[in-house]
Parts: structure tokens; sequence; C-alpha cells
């Protein structure tokens, strides 16, 4: 087995088949291999757009906070690529890992933080600053807040199960490439031990 070719061998077999186009988006718009190459090119555009934004805005100030977001996303961008272009489950599982962290800890807390928000009687029953309090009065009132927070919910959805198809190919493809590597072997091995059985079984030569 080649090296850096899986994280962990999956315990099951790949379908009979395995084609791209049975893989795709939950949307069924497009197979999940291309919509995962064209989300990294988006990604990337989206990221540095808000890094160059967050500097903007803060300036020398966020210097730990930017640094720190800066080796994260290169990470994450860095193992998308790979996978996308090396199609190895190696790089596939490293993501599906951090991405379902990164999913189940900001979902978490953005719920937290949302509960905190709608079921406070008074602003400032958990100890909010004046900012702070007034960013939830804000976003109480205005709707738009709450059509982002749907919006944003829907596209995590999606990405996570085009992510998920996009890992399922990968790995089918892998484990069908390595199956039909054993059977070829296989094939090789049972010719060799018949041609072996028919030496053994040929009569010796005639000598006069």
């Amino acid at each position: 087995m080649k090296m850096w070719l899986w994280l962990w061998h999956p315990r099951v077999r790949a379908p009979l088949s395995v084609e791209v186009k049975d893989y795709r988006c939950c949307c069924g718009c497009m197979n999940s291999l291309l919509g995962f190459r064209i989300l990294n090119f988006v990604l990337v555009a989206a990221w540095g757009f808000a890094l160059l934004n967050f500097i903007v805005t803060f300036g020398q100030a966020s210097f730990g906070l930017t640094s720190l977001f800066l080796v994260v996303k290169l990470f994450e961008i860095f193992v998308r690529f790979l996978a996308a272009h090396t199609l190895r489950p190696f790089y596939a599982q490293i993501y599906w890992i951090y991405f379902a962290f990164l999913v189940t800890f900001l979902g978490g807390a953005s719920a937290l933080g949302s509960v905190l928000m709608f079921t406070a009687t008074n602003v400032n029953d958990y100890g909010f600053s004046d900012n702070h309090q007034e960013y939830v009065k804000q976003f109480r009132e205005e709707k738009r807040h709450f059509v982002f927070g749907v919006l944003y919910i829907v596209y995590v959805i999606w990405q996570t199960q085009l992510t998920y198809s996009f890992y399922c190919y990968i790995r089918d493809r892998q484990l069908e490439i390595e199956e039909r590597w054993e059977t070829q072997q296989q094939q090789v091995e049972t010719k060799r031990q018949l041609v072996k059985q028919e030496d053994e079984m040929a009569p010796p030569p005639y000598s006069p």
C-alpha cells in the first residue's frame, strides 16, 4: 500500500461501479468532485476578502487573531486542494475530521449565542457591556440578521453534504482500485498454479 494513502482504512467494500456522476451535491446540480473544486476557489476568494476587511477594520490590534486565522485557513486551503488534486483518501479524511470539528464547534457556539440573545428578558441579564447590549438590540430588531442566519445554516448543510459526498467518492474510488488490483493478483496466482499443475501432470519426456 502506498504511503499517505489512508489515514484509516474503512471496513467497507466499494460499489460494483464507481462513477463520479453518481456522487452529487444535495441539490443534484453537479457532481461532488466538481462542486468541491469550485468551492475551493470560492472559499479562497471569500477568505481573502474577509481577512483584508478584518485587517483594515481593526488594524494592528488584530495581529494575533489575524495570524491565527491565517494559519488555520492556510492549513484548510492546503488540505482541500491536495484532496481535490491527488484524490487520495488520506487528505480527504484529514479534511473531513477538521471540517466536522469546525462545524460542531461553530454550530455549538452560534446556537449558544443565539439562545443567550433571544432568551434574555433584559439585554443586561448576562452582563453584556454597553456595546454588546446595543448589538443585541439591533440583532433582535433587524430581520436581516435572522434571514442571514437561516441562509448560513442552509449553506453549512449544503457544504457538509457536498464534503461528505466528495469523501465517499474518493473512498470508494480507492477501494475499487485496490479490489481490482487484488482480483488481478489472484488471477495471476491462479494461472501460475494451473501452469505448475500442468507441468507436474505432464508425462516424462520419451527416452529410447
